[in-house]
């Protein structure tokens, strides 16, 4: 069965709790969106996480919900202990994978972001790759 985005919220918040230690969160091929991108958003830079992977979840709805995506982005650059993004197949659009390359611009300690299978413009893409 597949996490609604509402559960997938509630694993990002409990991975960002005080104390916890999780280090590799995958949430791939649920229905994570715009709950969870704004629950990441807000604890990513807390999280101990070294690995997050969002693979094959429509992130922005279709592009109709992009500012939580775009939060999340703008979150990466605080997450200092995050090395490792997924992204594939996310329903990224160009909107979208703006946000992504300014804030992999931003996040120096990240070291592997995966963005393919995704709408995005090439110049964007290159930037993320």
């Amino acid at each position: 069965a597949k996490l609604d985005d509402g559960a997938c919220a509630y694993v990002a918040r409990a991975v960002a709790a005080p104390g916890s230690s999780i280090a590799r969160l995958e949430l791939d091929g649920n229905a994570a969106g715009p709950l969870c991108c704004a629950e990441l958003a807000h604890g990513l830079p807390s999280a101990a996480l070294s690995s997050l992977s969002l693979e094959d979840n429509d992130l922005t709805r279709g592009g109709t919900v992009a500012e939580p995506f775009g939060a999340l982005c703008g979150s990466l650059r605080k997450a200092k202990r995050l090395r490792r993004l997924g992204l594939w197949r996310c329903g990224l659009g160009a909107a979208a994978g703006t946000a992504l390359a300014e804030g992999v611009a931003e996040s120096p300690h990240l070291v592997l972001v995966e963005a393919g299978g995704n709408d995005v413009d090439a110049a964007d893409l290159r930037t993320v790759d």
